[in-house]
């Protein structure tokens, strides 16, 4: 069973990730920082204009804030922040992160 418990920080924070206009202005990256001092590269899942990205946070506290940057083929680098809260069932949250476009895989 999932569970979430106080002292667990671990936080898996997952989504797609896009890119707009042309079907070949792809995502290259993505790059995401946490307030809590964590950051690194997102995995990323196959697609081309839209794909699926993943970050485990390990010492996330209640609630902080998530930047992430990304990388498109042709009209270059995006950035977007938002909060996170610890989810209170489990250790994923789900975000999608398309730069006007739909989040379409």
């Amino acid at each position: 069973p999932a569970h979430a418990w106080p002292w667990d920080s671990t936080v898996k924070l997952g989504g797609k990730v896009g890119c707009n206009y042309a079907a070949s202005n792809t995502v290259q990256w993505a790059w995401v920082s946490g307030s809590d001092g964590e950051s690194g590269w997102a995995s990323l899942g196959s697609g081309g204009m839209t794909r699926p990205y993943s970050f485990t946070f390990h010492r996330a506290p209640g609630s902080m804030t998530v930047k992430v940057n990304w990388g498109c083929s042709i009209d270059g680098s995006h950035s977007t922040s938002f909060g996170l809260n610890r989810p209170a069932v489990g250790e994923s949250v789900t975000r999608d992160i398309c730069y006007w476009s739909f989040c379409r895989l």
